[in-house]
């Protein structure tokens, strides 16, 4: 799938279509290397477990058809900002208790990620619902699907951190897939158009420099 979007990028470079299409294969090979890690990993991560089926629940969810409240787009954008910085928050608490391999913490932050997917989904629904443009409601919800896929594969990577701490490949990984979230917050700002503000380059810039700390 990655090869033949890859393909379709190159032959038909301004498509926006191909794009989203190699953004989802891309997606599919992190998530797939992420859940092999995870799942290997022989650690108390029940709590990871059920966040991840949360999030992925709540990604089902995501259509713009859903949307309860559509009509005021920069109400609903404004809701998706504040969403990011709390959730960004949570992410680099996710990052910080893989690295101290504190498993405890992890699941907890890990519940706290988890509990702002609800709320994402609703406002990104309402705000793809609020838009007559189809390619801005379907960059919406895509990028939110996205970045709800690449915080289920970091902490797949976080799991496999805390089980092998003393090797520096899962390290790097942890790294990658705080990298991941970071892009995946970038593109969800991005499909915002110009009614996004700096908070959520705010956010995701703490995110990116609490990378190079991992």
């Amino acid at each position: 799938q990655l090869i033949r979007a890859s393909r379709t990028m190159a032959s038909s470079p301004n498509d926006h279509s191909a794009d989203l299409l190699l953004d989802s294969a891309n997606q599919d090979v992190a998530a797939s290397l992420a859940n092999l890690m995870g799942s290997s990993v022989h650690i108390d991560a029940r709590e990871l477990d059920e966040a991840s089926t949360l999030i992925l629940s709540e990604a089902q969810k995501l259509n713009s058809l859903n949307a309860t409240n559509p009509g005021n787009y920069q109400q609903h954008v404004e809701e998706i900002e504040g969403i990011v910085k709390a959730l960004s928050a949570a992410v680099l608490q996710v990052g910080g208790m893989a690295r101290n391999k504190n498993v405890k913490g992890l699941g907890a932050a890990a519940k706290i990620t988890a509990a702002t997917l609800p709320a994402l989904v609703v406002a990104a629904n309402n705000a793809a619902g609020s838009t007559d443009n189809d390619n801005m409601q379907e960059a919406i919800i895509t990028s939110t699907r996205a970045l709800a896929q690449q915080i289920v594969s970091l902490f797949d990577f976080a799991k496999a951190r805390v089980a092998n701490s003393k090797d520096p490949v899962y390290d790097l990984n942890l790294t990658q897939g705080m990298k991941l979230v970071t892009e995946a917050t970038t593109k969800l700002q991005r499909s915002l158009g110009s009614a996004a503000n700096k908070d959520c380059e705010m956010a995701v810039d703490k995110i990116m420099a609490a990378q190079s700390s991992l």
